[in-house]
């Protein structure tokens, strides 16, 4: 909701400076690989419990940011973000043959919105610079899980707070339009439920059983696009 105000708000103050002749409002379409890092990226499943097997990814973001005065503004953003799991790292065997166990998840994934502050400056004729920092909520989405080609989880999915700290660097081309490239941090820790059979749990007799766990997402965002100034 903040993000929409912001965009809302930042689209009523920007008709003001125009009469003015200036450009204080932007907005931008840009996307990339993203990189997890730390125990998300982690395949150590003996060492690590928050292994989160997220391979590299890609984001798609629209970004709208504002310049108020003195180089202060303030900024807003949509998010998509997926990653595929590193299957082939998570090896299960049958306690009693001592077999593998086939095992596949399919991915992570999540969307949401951002807003907060931003500090822009010049660094050359043409190339502006936005330090920003963000909180924001998203949409997570844990992997299914297949055994022996079967699904046995639940579509996981659980809201959770973000937090995103970065940089753009905003090359005009044009009288309103501009090359932007960002560089971004991000962390969430969502809570999933998995509701799954004793093929996993390892406990006979018992057909479902639900568990909770939490997957910290530590994240990094690299990303190419174009904006309009207005």
């Amino acid at each position: 909701m903040m993000a929409m105000a912001l965009l809302l708000s930042g689209t009523l103050l920007a008709q003001g400076s125009k009469v003015k002749g200036d450009s204080k409002s932007f907005i931008a379409f840009h996307g990339g690989p993203s990189f997890p890092i730390a125990d998300f990226s982690s395949t150590d499943m003996t060492n690590n419990a928050n292994a989160g097997f997220a391979k590299t990814g890609f984001v798609l973001n629209l970004s709208y940011g504002y310049e108020i005065k003195n180089n202060f503004g303030l900024t807003a953003g949509l998010l998509y973000n997926k990653y595929d799991v590193d299957s082939k790292k998570i090896v299960f065997t049958d306690p009693e043959t001592h077999d593998v166990i086939p095992v596949n998840l399919d991915h992570w994934q999540f969307y949401g919105v951002t807003a907060g502050p931003m500090y822009t400056f010049k660094a050359g004729n043409k190339v502006k610079v936005d330090l920003k920092v963000m909180g924001g909520i998203v949409n997570a989405n844990a992997p299914l899980i297949q055994v022996l080609s079967l699904n046995i989880t639940n579509d996981a999915w659980h809201t959770a707070p973000v937090l995103q700290a970065g940089v753009n660097f905003r090359m005009g081309v044009g009288k309103k339009m501009f090359i932007m490239t960002s560089a971004d941090y991000l962390y969430l820790d969502p809570t999933f439920k998995y509701t799954y059979t004793d093929i996993i749990s390892g406990v006979p007799g018992i057909d479902r059983i639900t568990e909770e766990f939490h997957q910290k997402m530590n994240i990094i965002n690299v990303t190419a696009g174009i904006g309009f100034k207005f």
